[in-house]
């Protein structure tokens, strides 16, 4: 069916601003102002069913019991994750020390080049 053909209308009252901008949008989207509000109206109406629906599949799942032993395992998992990150974050520091140190022994230029002179005696312990 085509869109108006067969539908009821109805009265919109909105101030002169938003009328303005709705003509302004009509003519941009080669469209009518009653075509703008009818597509506004139903993607907001579809965004609310799709939420709707959304939360009624969550809602509708129903809630387990963890057993403590597993409870248990999944702290203990998290907890190793915790620390495994933590050393990583200590090793990236001690890293980015030695990179410092190491291009300020090597004579880093300005430009982010090493002075191959330089470089080529520190690499060989000189």
């Amino acid at each position: 069916m085509a869109f108006g053909v067969g539908m009821p209308n109805m009265t919109v009252t909105a101030d002169e601003e938003t009328l303005r901008w709705a003509r302004m949008k009509t003519a941009e989207l080669d469209t009518s102002v009653a075509r703008l509000l009818g597509d506004i109206l139903k993607q907001q109406m579809e965004m609310e069913r799709g939420y709707a629906g959304a939360m009624h599949r969550f809602l509708g799942v129903k809630a387990r019991v963890i057993s403590q032993g597993r409870l248990r395992q999944e702290l203990l998992l998290a907890g190793e994750l915790a620390d495994r990150l933590q050393k990583g974050r200590g090793l990236l520091l001690q890293v980015r020390g030695v990179l410092a140190k190491a291009a300020g022994e090597v004579g880093v230029l300005d430009s982010g080049h090493v002075d191959a002179h330089v470089r080529q005696g520190a690499l060989h312990g000189r």
